[in-house]
């Protein structure tokens, strides 16, 4: 975990990997030149408890490099990763520790999580799940799990050890998971051990415009190295990604290009990959959802009334997909993957 002035969470951070189910765990905790309580509370916890160590920055570094710090420290086999402002629930290090002993060719876990407000409240929940075959499909567009729900292995198959990329000062996790998907599978256990919260100082709020400048680097890298060739057979995948990721506002023009290429995406991914028939089902339907979502993304200006017959034209014959039931329910029970002990 790396903090910098988050006393207001910090506490309560600490609190839930200490009183996990699971205990044989090193808690490695960066300060990151925090000027307010934060040192002293964590002090107060280190002293209370030896499972806890604490590394201080003398200048601020920043979340990647930071991380990079405790990543160098760190003497286990598995890493949790932990943010200082979100929760972790009780079984959250058990189930994960599990999974990962169990399935050796597994390098990257994460599980399902609530989102709470500033008050804890809970706002939403996602308890999706990802097979390693919709791991990469999410991949394809963003990060398939929240970055404090994360186990990875610390050591790469060649015994290289696990870093984030410096170069990102943002989605540094979209970016790590993308480098574990290139070497081995994720996946995302169907279940919620997170609380993972939203308030206005997340970097996802700060830093949007930075954030889906290097997401859309990150994806079309990972893109390329999964199905290469595939923005020169299908280049309008470019302008689908600028609009998915906000740069780019939704003219009618840009749907049915979009469709096109998103639905000629799936139609490759499905041929390459060993999907069975409901992961190819799951496929097209978030397909058709990655769309929607990026034809009328929140506060781009996108939902003029030609742009929405526009995409009602468009879906029309993927409406039986589109409506079908039960997607998420097999998404969630993890069709072909081992279940955690």
């Amino acid at each position: 975990m790396a903090v910098h002035n988050e006393e207001r969470y910090v506490t309560g951070a600490v609190e839930s990997i200490l009183g996990q189910s699971f205990a044989d765990f090193e808690f490695l905790i960066v300060d990151d030149a925090s000027t307010d309580g934060t040192p002293g509370l964590l002090e107060a916890f280190a002293v209370r408890d030896p499972r806890i160590r604490i590394l201080t920055n003398p200048t601020n570094l920043g979340l990647t490099k930071s991380l990079n710090v405790a990543l160098t420290a760190a003497r286990g086999h598995l890493v949790a990763r932990m943010d200082a402002d979100d929760l972790s629930f009780p079984p959250r290090l058990e189930r994960q520790v599990g999974f990962l002993q169990d399935n050796a060719d597994y390098l990257l876990c994460g599980t399902g999580y609530q989102t709470i407000d500033e008050n804890g409240r809970v706002q939403k929940t996602d308890i999706r799940g990802a097979t390693p075959s919709l791991f990469e499909w999410d991949l394809f567009f963003g990060p398939p799990l929240a970055h404090p729900s994360a186990m990875f292995r610390r050591l790469l198959p060649d015994g290289l050890p696990v870093l984030y990329d410096e170069t990102l000062l943002t989605a540094q996790d979209y970016g790590l998971w993308c480098t574990l998907a290139k070497r081995g599978k994720g996946v995302v256990l169907p279940e919620v051990l997170v609380g993972y919260r939203m308030h206005s100082t997340n970097i996802s709020t700060t830093k949007r415009g930075s954030q889906a400048e290097l997401s859309i680097r990150i994806a079309r890298d990972f893109l390329e190295f999964k199905l290469p060739g595939v923005l020169e057979r299908h280049p309008q995948l470019l302008a689908f990604y600028a609009l998915y990721h906000g740069q780019l506002h939704t003219r009618p023009e840009h749907v049915a290009p979009s469709f096109e290429a998103v639905q000629s995406l799936a139609d490759e991914f499905i041929r390459r990959d060993c999907l069975n028939a409901a992961e190819k089902r799951i496929v097209r339907r978030l397909a058709l959802r990655r769309l929607v979502r990026a034809l009328f993304a929140e506060g781009q200006g996108r939902r003029s009334f030609s742009v929405v017959v526009a995409t009602l034209r468009a879906l029309v014959p993927h409406l039986p997909v589109f409506l079908e039931e039960g997607h998420d329910f097999v998404r969630r029970r993890l069709v072909g993957v081992p279940r955690p002990r």
